[in-house]
Formats: structure tokens, sequence, C-alpha cells
């Protein structure tokens, strides 16, 4: 501050000297008031931020997105199987989880048996477990119920292309199993 001041006067006075050595007390004060400002500002912009967050249903913060809401947001997205980037996306912009999170909970859910991880073309997919083999004790451990599961199980994600969906299915890892669950369903 107290350097910007002085070339700031020199410049408008036209003249050429050196910066003093000794800061005014006048330009100390408009330091100390300029920086509260933008303390204040901050504080602010940071509150705001977290209104937005949590008005639109959403946690907090970007790090505060817990293990078990992705693992829910994989569970109870609409269809037999859902994308990395479609789960990632799921949250604010604000409010997203890191990716790799976002994989590792797919990984801990294959884990435990609630669904198989592959790589299919570009994207990382998740296949949920048809409702039948879905055991629903796992499934009540992250607060998704059997009938809940077998409903967004059922419904279609229309999000994804028809490529991302022949692909998908081509590479089934139950593909025969999947086939006669959805002719059943007929």
């Amino acid at each position: 501050m107290h350097v910007l001041y002085s070339v700031m006067e020199e410049a408008l006075n036209q003249r050429n000297e050196d910066i003093p050595r000794k800061i005014s007390e006048r330009t100390l004060n408009e330091a100390i008031v300029l920086s509260g400002y933008y303390e204040k500002q901050r504080a602010i912009l940071q509150q705001v931020s977290l209104q937005q967050c949590s008005a639109l249903g959403e946690v907090r913060a970007r790090n505060a997105i817990g293990d078990q809401e992705i693992q829910k947001a994989n569970l109870k997205h609409p269809g037999l199987f859902v994308t990395l980037k479609r789960i990632y996306r799921k949250f604010s912009s604000r409010c997203r989880p890191d990716r790799n999170n976002v994989r590792s909970q797919m990984l801990h859910l294959e884990g435990v048996g609630l669904d198989t991880v592959r790589q299919v073309e570009r994207s990382l997919m998740f296949y949920k477990h048809l409702p039948g083999v879905a055991n629903t004790e796992t499934l009540a451990t992250f607060d998704v119920s059997a009938e809940a599961y077998t409903q967004t199980f059922n419904k279609i994600d229309e999000g994804l292309t028809d490529s991302q969906k022949e692909a998908a299915i081509a590479d089934h890892p139950n593909g025969e199993a999947y086939n006669n669950y959805i002719d059943s369903q007929k």
C-alpha cells in the first residue's frame, strides 16, 4: 500500500524520487482499513457460497461430501448402470466431490457386493446388481430400501447416449441374466 501510494503520488506530481523507507501514519491506517474491507468481503462471499449450497439441498463444502452420499447417489441413480461422470456431475459444481473419491466409492460398493465396476470405452461404468441379487441387508446399510432400489433400477437414465447404452449393455458382466430380467418386466 505504501509503495503504491508513493508511486501514484510521484506519477501525479510528475516527479521521480525514491520511495520513502518510513511509512506514514496515514498510509498505515489506510492499509489497515483496506485490509479489513477485504476480509469482510471474503467472509461475505464465503457465507453466500455456503448458503447457495445449503439452499439447493447440497452439502456445505466441497470436501464435506461424505462417502455415503456418493454411494447413495450410485445406488439411487436411475437405470441398471451409471458412469462415473454422471455421478460426479450429480453434485453442484460448488459442492462436487473429487473424481477419485467417486471412483473409490464405486469400488467400495463393488467390494460389498452391490455392483460391478468396469471400464467401457472411455467411461468407468458402475453396473448395479439385479434387484433380486442385491442383498437387502447391505442396501439397508446405505439407507436404500429394496423397493427403492428396484424402482430406480427399472427406470431409464435419459442422460446416457444411445451409443453409451449399447456399449454398456454389450459389456454387461451378467448380460444374459439382465436380458432375462428385462424380458420378465415387460
